[in-house]
């Protein structure tokens, strides 16, 4: 169990369950919230009797000005919307422009489709530096990434540099990361 930063709305939420090296059955994993609620998490929590890999849970806490929130704590909400703006579709200049009329820093993921068919669509991301993100790219969505910046989820054009499966970045819930504490 781990306490993480997170956004205001999800303060005192639970986060997980995550399995770091990914879920390796047979069974199934999962949680199930009960409301009405006094408590940070109230509900049910399953995983098989035998399960021998390592499981994480996170409790949300308020993140300071700035600080990143950690992922995965509110996959349900609109990620096209940001205040009445839809980010889906539109290019990265475009959505730039209207970020930094209101003031908000931008982070920049690149969204990489492994493989799509009828139902279901196979991707993962990677955290870049600006100069990785060309004007005429096209955004996905988007999450908040802190109280001042909000990350993008960018189709990668033309020329986006290596396949980033070769270098992991580590995660809230990963042994190795180390979350910024000092205040």
């Amino acid at each position: 169990m781990k306490v993480v930063p997170v956004a205001p709305s999800d303060v005192g939420k639970l986060i997980g369950p995550i399995i770091p090296a990914g879920f390796q059955g047979p069974g199934t994993i999962g949680v199930q919230p009960m409301e009405p609620c006094a408590s940070a998490f109230c509900g049910k929590a399953w995983m098989p009797a035998n399960l021998s890999q390592r499981v994480v849970f996170g409790v949300g806490r308020p993140a300071e000005p700035g600080e990143p929130y950690v992922e995965g704590v509110d996959d349900a909400r609109d990620e096209e919307l940001l205040n009445g703006y839809a980010v889906r579709g539109k290019t990265v200049a475009a959505v730039r422009a209207e970020l930094h009329r209101r003031g908000l820093k931008i982070g920049y993921r690149l969204l990489w489709i492994t493989a799509r068919n009828s139902d279901q669509t196979t991707w993962f991301d990677q955290t870049v530096s600006a100069d990785r993100i060309e004007g005429d790219w096209i955004v996905e969505r988007f999450r908040d990434h802190s109280s001042d910046t909000v990350d993008l989820f960018v189709i990668p054009g033309p020329g986006p540099g290596p396949d980033p499966r070769k270098a992991a970045t580590p995660q809230w819930y990963d042994d190795l990361y180390r979350l910024n504490v000092d205040r």
